[in-house]
């Protein structure tokens, strides 16, 4: 095992020799994620397994540990994400042996090109996080308490009717 880790892989090499590869990896340079980081440069624990299944499907299998700082798009404050990510990924030659991969694997298409880990990892991570990130407790989003406060004032105001009511009773 060793603690950094290339940013280029030669998948078909790695599966062949059975090696694991386990490092720290930043966020920097993920140029989809960072977008919807509130802390670009964030450091991720990741393990990386390569070898071949008894059916014979060559596939990478991944872990990626550590937490990311999304931006709550209620209250637009930080929210804290954790990260506890297991993937397996079947290498195919093209899309149409998707098919044919057992259950437990997600295809990835593997041209014969060195990977780029941080593509790989980012992918990952673009589909752990959730479609719109919102704190899960209201006592934690700013933008529930805003919205409560105003709705006790309303409740002590007058009701703008109740002048009309009193010119109704005083005819």
């Amino acid at each position: 095992m060793q603690q950094r880790l290339p940013e280029r892989l030669d998948p078909v090499s790695l599966i062949r020799n059975r090696r694991q590869l386990a490092g720290r990896l930043s966020t920097a340079r993920m140029a989809r994620l960072t977008p919807r980081l509130e802390e670009q440069d964030v450091e991720l624990e990741v393990e990386l397994d390569f070898g071949t299944s008894e059916a014979g499907t060559r596939y990478i299998a991944g872990r990626i540990r550590g937490e990311l700082r999304l931006r709550c798009e209620r209250c637009l404050e930080p929210l804290r994400f954790p990260v506890d990510l297991d993937f397996r990924l079947a290498l195919i030659e093209s899309e149409a042996l998707a098919d044919r991969i057992p259950e437990e694997f997600e295809p990835l298409v593997y041209a014969g090109e060195p990977l780029s880990l941080s593509d790989l990892i980012e992918d990952e991570l673009l589909l752990a996080l959730p479609m719109f990130a919102v704190h899960a407790d209201e006592a934690g989003c700013g933008a529930r308490q805003a919205q409560s406060e105003p709705e006790q004032v309303a409740g002590q105001r007058d009701n703008p009717f109740a002048v009309l009511e009193k010119l109704k009773r005083d005819e």
